[in-house]
């Protein structure tokens, strides 16, 4: 169709109506381009102008009725809307919308209001009335065309907007591609997500930050295009994770996970966090190469790591290389600044500590460093170390030579030993003068305990109590390999049969009285005669002594974790070291044992005798024998059996009532 343009005749319009046709033609012409920067000077009252124009003159200039007004008043309308519109969707799109609406609308602009008409209108029936061009076919199917045009646009306008909000939420998955986001909770999801609503994320798609929107904004862009997204069919198989978590914060207040007010407050602890790092960076390059400067350094360090998770993956990069570049920078005129002050100042035994643990403080500083410039610290850091030490161990080696021979020396060995190891082991053990003055010192303990170990021993044997067994062993043993040596293990032995002697005694003492004649030693039994409270008491130490062999060697199994294949032991061994508080150690002792009464066996070899027995253990596990004691009020009764020169102790079968 070819169109020309032709003048309205004055005459019909006047000035008024001529006027009020220019400004609607400018509300329709913005209703359609709507670039922000255009500012009609033109309001409703342009529309209101036109309305009374025909109530002056409809008989005049033959308007009939009302539809140019109707149609001045949608345009504006949809001017208005579209504003709106702009402001809720963005600039980009609604430019992207203006450039279709404007062919479309050009034509009804243009023949209703400026002149143009189809070059097949009758020429010699003039403009006539607007009513009547308005009325031209060609003009109703131009009508038609825009309404189509608009369903078209938005249309396309839609799929415009899915398309950026998968670009913007597509960030997410590419920042962290591990991660399945339609399969996790939205408490793990929630930390990473949310970077998606930062200022650098959210205001290129949206236009300004998340929290100076409203909830009448958020919510209006919920409904009119994350929704439609999600749900459209032609859209929503592009979205899968996106629904039920980017949708929380532009529909949800409170409540729940990712709501509103929980983004809002992410959204300004991102914003200042940004802004600090941004500060921090910008601060690095000026830090001098000095202890302050490094100080400083290691300070923006902490606080940069504790922002780092306030950035993307992608960004946190720069951020630390930054960092790393700059402790390259600053690290080793500061270090060599500390490392000379604290090489002046060591002096002794804390002198040289304080180099050792700087050591451990400067490891980060020296690990920046090039292989050789650190080695050519750590070398002066330990020479120096070593030079104090040689000088204090020199003093400990004069000590060592004070301690003599003898049992005494022994015991002034070990003292001064476990001083040493105190002193010197945890720190500087790994130092050459330490450890040469400890092998030392072991070569000669050796030769100590082949002559002090004869005496060890006679003074054991001689101990009136089972603590002071402990405390004789106690004082002169107790270094690493002691009991390794011969003369120790007899030591030992005797140590353990003396402890056993002085037990029974203690038990036997307030329980009878001692053999006739002062008789120390155990009689020998006669052929017929029942057993004496000391021999009962021996058959039943028997068997707690082969109780407490049993649980020693269980505790050895269970500790090689010989357990694994057999299940048996595997339980065992939970027993035992879980009704021991987890030391696998079980010990049972005779505290207290009477004779009661003894009677010839019916039918049987020996006696069966009733006694009295005091027992303690220090776990929850003890053989039937002894339980069926301990549950029967420590009272006992079993048969005493005669095998040579001692009893054997058998417990009684207890028969159900």
């Amino acid at each position: 169709m070819n169109i020309e343009r032709r003048p309205a005749p004055a005459h019909l319009l006047g000035r008024r109506g001529h006027q009020a046709g220019v400004e609607c033609a400018q509300i329709a012409y913005g209703a359609a381009a709507l670039a922000p920067a255009v500012h009609l000077p033109v309001t409703g009252a342009a529309c209101k102008a036109m309305s009374a124009l025909v109530d002056t003159h409809a008989g005049g200039i033959g308007w009939r009725n009302r539809n140019e007004v109707r149609s001045c008043n949608v345009l504006y309308s949809m001017g208005e809307s579209m504003k709106q519109v702009m402001n809720r969707v963005g600039q980009r799109a609604v430019q992207e919308f203006a450039s279709v609406m404007t062919q479309a609308f050009i034509i009804v602009v243009a023949v209703s209001i400026l002149g143009i008409a189809p070059a097949r209108a009758d020429p010699s029936g003039g403009l006539g009335a607007l009513g009547d061009i308005l009325r031209n076919s060609d003009i109703s199917k131009s009508l038609r065309l825009s309404r189509e045009a608009g369903r078209l646009v938005g249309s396309a306008m839609l799929a415009s907007e899915c398309q950026r909000i998968a670009d913007w939420s597509k960030r997410l998955e590419t920042e962290y591609p591990k991660d399945n986001f339609y399969r996790t909770t939205i408490v793990h999801i929630y930390p990473k997500a949310v970077k998606l609503f930062g200022d650098e994320s959210f205001v290129p798609y949206f236009g300004k930050p998340y929290d100076q929107f409203g909830d009448t904004e958020l919510e209006g862009i919920w409904k009119n295009v994350l929704s439609q997204c999600f749900t459209s069919p032609e859209y929503r198989g592009s979205f899968t994770w996106q629904r039920a978590v980017l949708g929380r914060p532009f529909q949800l207040r409170g409540g729940i996970e990712f709501n509103r007010a929980r983004v809002s407050q992410a959204v300004v602890a991102m914003r200042d966090g940004r802004r600090e790092l941004a500060q921090i960076q910008a601060e690095l390059p000026s830090l001098p190469g000095s202890s302050a400067g490094l100080d400083r350094l290691n300070a923006l360090e902490g606080r940069a790591k504790s922002l780092r998770d306030q950035l993307w993956p992608s960004e946190q990069g720069g951020v630390e290389a930054a960092l790393s570049a700059t402790r390259t920078r600053v690290a080793e005129p500061a270090l060599a600044e500390k490392i000379n002050a604290e090489l002046a100042e060591a002096r002794g035994y804390d002198g040289a500590l304080a180099l050792k643990r700087s050591l451990s403080q400067h490891r980060e500083v020296l690990a920046s460093l090039a292989p050789e410039v650190r080695r050519g610290y750590e070398q002066r850091i330990q020479q120096k170390i070593s030079g104090i030490l040689t000088s204090l161990i020199d003093a400990e080696a004069a000590k060592l030579g004070q301690v003599g021979g003898g049992l005494a020396g022994l015991e002034r060995g070990a003292m001064w030993y476990r001083e040493f190891r105190g002193r010197y082991g945890k720190e500087f053990d790994d130092q050459t003068p330490v450890r040469a003055l400890d092998d030392r010192f072991l070569e000669k303990r050796r030769a100590q305990l082949a002559s002090a170990g004869a005496e060890l021993s006679g003074l054991v044997r001689r101990a009136s109590s089972e603590t002071e067994v402990d405390r004789l062993l106690a004082r002169a043993l107790g270094v690493p390999g002691d009991t390794a040596h011969p003369a120790v293990a007899e030591a030992m032995r005797i140590a353990e049969a003396r402890k056993e002697q002085l037990q029974k005694q203690r038990v036997l003492a307030d329980s009878s009285p001692p053999p006739p004649g002062n008789r120390t030693s155990r009689p020998r039994p006669s052929g017929n005669a029942e057993p004496n409270h000391e021999e009962m008491y021996d058959a039943l130490k028997a068997q707690v002594d082969g109780a407490n062999t049993g649980y020693r060697e269980l505790k050895e199994r269970c500790e090689r974790r010989d357990f694994r294949d057999d299940p048996l032991i595997a339980m065992q061994c939970l027993a035992l070291c879980g009704g021991t508080g987890g030391t696998c150690k079980l010990e049972i002792r005779i505290t207290r044992f009477q004779k009661l009464g003894c009677e010839k066996a019916v039918g049987q070899s020996g006696y069966v005798c009733d006694f009295a027995i005091g027992l303690q253990t220090n776990g929850l596990a003890v053989p039937a024998s002894l339980r069926d004691i301990m549950q029967s009020g420590n009272a006992g009764q079993g048969r005493f059996l005669r095998q040579g020169d001692y009893w054997l102790f058998l417990p009684l079968d207890r028969q159900s009532d």
